[in-house]
């Protein structure tokens, strides 16, 4: 019985020490990224489209550099999270995770930096409302429901 599991303290424990030796690395490459690396430009057009060639398509949409700072990051992250003799630091190995994540994502993406400012303002979308362009609800062109496009 697997829920019997989380009966135990030291459990518990392992398992959010190892969420966080995954989720310390990947916070880490969305923060470089969208301050260092797109200086807080979002295209929200672009964020949600399938098209091959937009900006955030990268490799067959996942981002190599990404994963290439992710994987090392959340290795050593998880290891010091529970490996028994790293029991001092292990509170704090999703920092680990997140320094090494970050600064491997940063050398990798200092190419494709964008320069200038950070951005003032949110990059609005082009797309008009549904219901102003007489779009498609979400169950076809009789339904009651139109979901709005743009965003504020």
């Amino acid at each position: 019985m697997p829920w019997k599991l989380y009966s135990s303290p030291v459990i518990i424990q392992y398992f959010l020490g190892a969420l966080g030796a995954f989720l310390g690395p990947m916070v880490a490459i969305l923060l470089v990224d969208y301050y260092w690396v797109r200086r807080g430009r979002i295209d929200m057009d672009a964020l949600f489209s399938a098209d091959a060639s937009g900006p955030y398509h990268y490799r067959r949409g996942f981002n190599p550099e990404a994963l290439i700072a992710f994987v090392p990051a959340a290795v050593v992250a998880t290891v010091l999270a529970l490996v028994k003799g790293f029991e001092d630091v292990a509170p704090f190995s999703w920092i680990f995770g997140m320094v090494i994540a970050g600064a491997i994502y940063q050398l990798r993406s200092r190419g494709r930096r964008i320069a200038g400012e950070m951005a003032e303002e949110i990059i609005p979308a082009q797309v008009t409302d549904v219901e102003d362009s007489g779009g498609v609800g979400l169950d076809g062109p009789e339904s009651d429901v139109k979901t709005p496009s743009t965003v504020r």
